[in-house]
């Protein structure tokens, strides 16, 4: 009796041996290193070298194309490990709300919209306009709509008083000293740029919201402040440049406690959202 084609032993015809595979897999790799020595070698000969790291070598770096990197970091690293951490109590914690956080974004909203509107306006800072992208702006923007549509509001709150100080004294700074409010940007761009995810995952999970915060995917806004600032610090004067690493502790101080208002007042802010819910209902 003849069985069926389903219960039937399949023929393997040419079946492939275990050296064979492993041969072939050896000559293949083999040929992926020698393509990949080529394109090396057509690119750069540097590419082929080792690098040894040697901690006492130091190596000569040009300070005209580099003040971020030589000075601005390292003194904004020595501020970071002497700041004192912003810590809430249970209360102000569990006061911290949908309304509050709203409060939050929109202040975060008006000094980065406040930078972005003299970039694109101030002819001094042309090159600015020219060259940092403004990409975060939109995000925030984004974020707000998001929480406004959340809690039924057709316009933003007024920002804390602590920021509309703020954003007066940048203003400023803008018109009359230059060199220092471009140190208030390069903090609060860098601060912003480094804690932003880690920020805005716990301002998520604390106010069970569902969406993701568009602020906190990548951009280059901070990587094209950088090189916009090393191009024009090669104009810069010695003093010119002591005078930007000294107004950085200003700028932390000043970001740091205009930012975080809506933070350890929470109160205050929820009841200024609370108040406006409540005018457009009536």
């Amino acid at each position: 009796m003849a069985l069926r084609p389903f219960l039937r032993k399949p023929k393997v015809r040419n079946r492939t041996t275990r050296e064979e595979k492993k041969r072939r897999s050896a000559f293949h790799k083999q040929l992926h290193k020698e393509l990949r020595m080529k394109y090396w070698e057509r690119l750069s000969p540097e590419v082929n070298t080792v690098i040894e790291y040697k901690p006492e070598v130091k190596e000569t770096i040009d300070p005209k194309r580099s003040f971020v990197v030589q000075e601005a970091i390292p003194e904004l690293v020595k501020l970071d490990e002497k700041q004192i951490k912003c810590s809430l109590t249970p209360e102000q914690s569990e006061a911290f709300d949908r309304p509050a956080g709203l409060v939050l974004l929109c202040d975060i909203k008006a000094v980065f919209g406040l930078i972005a509107d003299i970039f694109n306006n101030d002819e001094q800072y042309k090159d600015f306009m020219l060259m940092v992208s403004q990409d975060q702006v939109e995000k925030q923007k984004s974020d707000v709509e998001y929480l406004l549509s959340l809690l039924q509001l057709r316009e933003e709150p007024a920002i804390s008083p602590a920021v509309a100080e703020y954003c007066a004294h940048i203003d400023e700074l803008a018109k009359s000293a230059p060199i220092k409010f471009l140190a208030h940007v390069l903090y609060i761009y860098k601060d912003w740029h480094l804690t932003r995810r880690n920020f805005l995952a716990l301002f998520r999970a604390h106010l069970k919201l569902v969406r993701r915060m568009r602020s906190a995917s990548f951009d280059n806004d901070c990587d094209t402040l950088e090189k916009t600032l090393n191009k024009a610090a090669t104009k810069w004067s010695r003093w010119e440049k002591d005078t930007f690493i000294e107004e950085l502790a200003t700028a932390q101080q000043m970001a740091q406690r205009a930012l975080t208002y809506s933070i350890t007042n929470p109160f205050i802010a929820s009841q200024s959202v609370t108040q406006l819910i409540s005018a457009q209902h009536a």
